[in-house]
């Protein structure tokens, strides 16, 4: 028996305005067996944890290029 999907999260690759949205929110809603989309809003902790985490990586891909110091 396979498993059952009931949702899907869809990741934007960057921060946009909500009246840029509309047409991706409108075109997902058009997706066969798509019963609800609701946009997400952008915070400050939301920023700050991608920053370190962006920061993070930063430094673990130059550490493996140039060595730690």
């Amino acid at each position: 028996m396979t498993d059952r999907i009931y949702a899907y999260i869809v990741t934007l690759d960057k921060d946009m305005r909500t009246d840029d949205v509309e047409g991706i929110t409108n075109a997902i809603k058009m997706i066969k067996h798509v019963i609800n989309v609701t946009p997400l809003v952008s915070t400050p902790e939301l920023h700050t944890a991608e920053m370190r985490a962006r920061l993070d990586i930063w430094k673990a891909i130059t550490d493996a290029v140039w060595g730690k110091e």
